[in-house]
């Protein structure tokens, strides 16, 4: 009987469908319920919405969306909460929508990462982010690299407006963005404190010949 909650509650159910499957709620209703979708029902933006990895719903997917669709729906989270899952909806939308310009949805999916795992602003950007989002996925030192190098791909992008990327880093860096979401959904916590990132860079993780690299 609330159509303002109504509305919240279908954004956040399409936001989660992007993170977990890949596509926004409008291409679910069209495969579940063919002919029976009305054009107010569900987030328009959802049209534009296409993903690189677009997954089918299995049981796993399911019940992954069941928590994240609650947990987003969830009273009494605080201002800095909110604002930074509107912050990350605006960049995985958008990032989406970018076919075939894969140069802005490589920038993008970055800036998602590094709003999660380096939101300071300082001259180590690179560093952190590679640190800490390698350590969280247990990961080793080609991973790190390849993080590295995606965020010099990002940094040539936005500021010289030259697209380095390829499709397979579209690919992984998607994967990676939502995994980051999925996260941050569950556990803001440990990613608003600056003081739990740092425990992602303790040193010795790495070999000491990977150091600085």
């Amino acid at each position: 009987d609330n159509p303002a909650f109504l509305q919240e509650y279908l954004n956040s159910a399409d936001f989660a469908f992007r993170v977990i499957c890949g596509c926004g709620l409008l291409r679910i209703y069209k495969f579940v319920c063919p002919g029976l979708i009305y054009h107010n029902s569900v987030p328009q933006s959802s049209k534009q919405v296409v993903s690189r990895r677009e997954k089918v719903l299995n049981r796993g997917s399911i019940e992954k969306l069941k928590v994240l669709i609650s947990t987003l729906n969830k009273k009494g989270q605080s201002m800095q909460i909110v604002e930074k899952i509107n912050l990350l909806r605006f960049l995985l939308e958008t990032a989406m929508s970018q076919i075939p310009n894969k140069g802005i949805s490589g920038a993008l999916y970055v800036s998602i990462l590094e709003s999660l795992f380096a939101p300071e602003k300082d001259s180590e950007i690179g560093y952190r982010l590679s640190m800490r989002l390698t350590k969280k996925r247990g990961q080793d030192g080609d991973y790190r690299k390849k993080i590295k190098d995606l965020y010099g791909k990002r940094s040539v992008m936005f500021h010289g407006g030259h697209d380095k990327f390829v499709q397979e880093d579209i690919r992984f860096l998607e994967e990676e963005s939502c995994w980051a979401i999925e996260e941050f959904v569950k556990n803001p916590d440990n990613f608003l404190y600056y003081e739990r990132l740092d425990e992602l860079l303790i040193p010795g993780y790495f070999p000491t010949s990977d150091v600085g690299k």
